[in-house]
């Protein structure tokens, strides 16, 4: 059935918080929740949404390949402040038969997604009514999202940046839009494929942007 724990506070950064393998039949519930030390849900497994919005993650994150049947969501909940990444987030391999969102998420340590599958698509940024100021995502250390296929929708306006990202071998079955996303140290896209076309006619780049030997099929933007 369901588990809620929110705005719990797991206060030691010495233990880790263990949910790897859990199994859900509805909703799990961390919103608000605190974790000093390091988090472990790897190989978690829920037939209903998950809710992480507003945690704050003080060790290593790992999600490796969990499983949710559908939307898992990092992103905020009306005023409340975004998720916070202090220290590594791994979502290598994981399976989302909805949308991951991390809209307006803070990534202070490296963020892994290689592998990832996000069935109907990834939010890294929203617009508060539609028509407010983008609250976007924002990583400061590496980020890996090689190999990584997502459909239906994928928003990430406004995001930045700042270090080296890798999108390699990634598989885009929507419209990618790079809507006045920030490329601090440059990006990877090799190998990619944009079945739907591809727009960066606004993002900036302070580094190389490498599209060597992406497929375009539609029409891309630069």
């Amino acid at each position: 059935s369901a588990a809620t724990f929110t705005e719990a506070k797991f206060l030691n950064p010495a233990m880790t918080a263990q949910f790897n393998s859990i199994k859900a039949g509805k909703t799990l519930n961390f919103t608000g929740a605190r974790f000093a030390g390091p988090f472990d849900f790897v190989a978690a497994e829920a037939v209903g949404p998950v809710q992480f919005a507003s945690v704050v993650f003080g060790g290593e994150a790992s999600f490796n390949a969990m499983a949710v049947e559908r939307h898992a969501v990092f992103g905020p909940l009306g005023t409340n402040p975004p998720t916070r990444f202090h220290k590594s987030a791994d979502f290598i391999a994981s399976r989302i038969g909805g949308q991951l969102d991390l809209a307006a998420a803070r990534f202070d340590g490296e963020a892994l997604f290689r592998g990832a599958n996000f069935q109907r698509g990834l939010i890294l940024s929203w617009r508060p009514g539609g028509t407010g100021p983008v609250q976007a995502a924002e990583f400061r250390a590496k980020v890996d999202f090689r190999n990584v296929q997502a459909a239906e929708g994928v928003q990430m306006a406004g995001v930045t940046f700042h270090d080296q990202v890798a999108f390699d071998s990634t598989k885009w079955d929507v419209p990618m839009a790079f809507e006045e996303v920030r490329f601090r140290k440059g990006a990877s896209l090799t190998r990619a494929a944009f079945s739907q076309g591809a727009d960066f006619s606004t993002a900036r780049y302070e580094g190389t942007l490498d599209l060597t030997d992406s497929n375009f099929p539609h029409t891309v933007r630069c």
